[in-house]
């Protein structure tokens, strides 16, 4: 009979063993508490600041709290409110608003904070006809207004896209038109603004193309407008260049690509909300898409409404395109609305919104959709409190995760002290794990099977009795990813051969935010 060799351990070996073993416990506790933390940094809130209020920007700050720009009205119709006023707020970790300061006969379309100065520019009404002009007020971090400037010029009113920045030249660019008041004519503006001086110069690049400049980014001494620009054949959507002297160095004609219902080309364009950002060498332009011949962009046969990517090389020529929606319902962009993190696009939008109905009584969805720098698809995500929404901004945040702010109607059908504000943080998985500051629900652990446990080559995750869908990440002790995706069909198989030996975690969440976790061993 054979026997194993005796084995005799020195006294002084076994308690290094043992201390090896307590110290390797501890620090899993430490390693799946500092993960389940990191799950729980998510809130959802919903605030009333006034008659109609609405959040509009929001900026991360340093102290674990949140700089909001929204509008208040102090009327509305069945269809719309009338914004008249303003205001900053500040947010706590959950979404809390701690402080907010009014800003009058005001409507913000872009905010910045440069060191402790906050820059909020915008349209400032100067008579109650709806005569508009430009304005940027600056305020300190304690919300007091250190200087305000309005551009007004006489017989004219002045309308803005999103303005963009320039933090190392602390200086401000605004693509504007202005309209004659008493010719009509329009004329489009190059507004620069210096935001230590507190002084501003504006440029009439051009009185003969449509005008409505959209948005714009600065690039080298260049200013990249989105407008519609005139031509023999009409108007068409399109990119103008121009540099710090007012000078239109180019246009180019800008559209999707994309056959319409009828099978006519170049028919699908970027409407009439579209954002510029520059990511590496790759301009990108998110906005909703529209037949110019048409109210609506007419994909799936009926009056549904969409949005698209379009990505850009240096010379602005078209590499890529995707057009975010669903063939059943009207799908509307944030005004700031993409986010890069990790080499990935990340664009923020609305499923269920109608852009000339604001009311509507039924629920929306919040949609973030994921794509390569290419533009292509990758994967989508929902999420609903069961009320209206409309996302307005997506920023993100420090922790990897998401913040997002809008509008929520609660009374549908009533039309009446309905719409608030509506604030949404998102963890660094884009699990929406609490809401109001209670921490998530957990999934019961009869829902799934994860075998075989040790494992060696393959880990199987498996659903019983259920047909949902969820997202699942696994990591190793090191916070290394090594799955990190949605799980559509009944089993998911895992290989694990190019993985070392050792403890593995996963966390399993659903579409509300529950969560089950939980650990197997690679052999």
């Amino acid at each position: 009979m054979l026997t194993k060799p005796l084995v005799i351990i020195s006294p002084k070996k076994e308690v290094k063993i043992h201390l090896i073993k307590i110290a390797s416990y501890f620090i899993l506790c430490f390693f799946i508490l500092v993960w389940s933390t990191t799950a729980a940094q998510s809130f959802q809130t919903i605030q009333n600041l006034g008659y109609e209020d609405e959040a509009i920007e929001v900026i991360e700050l340093s102290n674990n709290r949140y700089l909001i720009a929204g509008a208040i009205s102090s009327s509305s119709d069945n269809w719309f409110p009338y914004y008249d006023n303003a205001f900053v707020a500040i947010a706590d970790s959950m979404g809390a608003i701690i402080s907010t300061k009014p800003i009058p006969n005001f409507y913000p379309r872009g905010m910045f904070l440069l060191s402790d100065t906050i820059i909020i520019a915008g349209y400032q009404m100067m008579t109650p006809s709806g005569y508009f002009g430009i304005a940027i007020h600056q305020l300190d971090t304690a919300l007091n207004v250190l200087r305000s400037s309005v551009y007004a010029p006489n017989n004219f009113a002045a309308f803005s896209g999103v303005p963009c920045i320039d933090y190392n030249k602390k200086a401000m660019k605004y693509a504007i038109y202005k309209i004659n008041v008493n010719t009509n004519r329009l004329s489009s503006v190059l507004f620069n603004y210096n935001i230590i001086q507190n002084t501003y110069t504006s440029l009439v690049y051009d009185s003969t193309l449509y005008g409505l400049p959209i948005t714009n980014f600065i690039s080298q001494n260049k200013t990249l407008v989105y407008q519609f620009i005139s031509s023999g054949q009409g108007s068409y959507p399109g990119l103008v260049t121009i540099n710090n002297s007012g000078q239109v160095l180019s246009s180019k004609r800008v559209n999707t690509g994309i056959r319409n219902y009828f099978m006519q080309p170049d028919t699908i364009f970027l409407g009439i909300s579209v954002e510029i950002l520059k990511y590496q060498n790759y301009f990108f332009l998110q906005g909703e898409v529209r037949n110019p011949n048409a109210n609506t962009v007419l994909l799936s046969g009926s009056q549904d409404e969409d949005y698209a990517l379009i990505v850009l090389d240096s010379n602005l020529n078209r590499i890529g395109v995707s057009i975010i929606g669903s063939p059943d319902s009207a799908d509307a962009p944030a005004y700031n609305g993409m986010v890069f993190k990790n080499n990935r696009l990340f664009i923020g939008g609305t499923k269920n919104w109608w852009f000339d109905d604001y009311y509507k009584p039924e629920a929306s969805f919040i949609r973030i959709s994921e794509h390569n720098l290419n533009g292509s698809f990758i994967q989508e995500r929902f999420y609903s409190t069961g009320k209206f929404l409309k996302l307005n901004t997506i920023k993100g945040t420090k922790d990897g995760g998401f913040i997002l702010v809008g509008s929520s109607y609660d009374s549908l059908g009533a039309h009446q002290n309905g719409l608030d504000l509506f604030i949404m943080k998102l963890d660094s998985l884009g699990n929406l794990t609490g809401i109001n500051g209670k921490k998530a629900s957990k999934l019961s652990a009869l829902n799934f099977a994860v075998y075989p446990n040790p494992a060696s080559e393959f880990v199987t995750f498996q659903k019983i009795n259920q047909f949902q869908e969820y997202h699942l990440q696994v990591v190793n002790l090191l916070g290394y990813e090594i799955y990190n995706s949605f799980w559509q069909n009944d089993k998911l198989n895992i290989d694990l051969s190019q993985y070392k030996a050792g403890l593995y975690l996963y966390r399993i969440t659903d579409k509300t935010g529950a969560v089950f976790q939980g650990k197997f061993i690679k052999k």
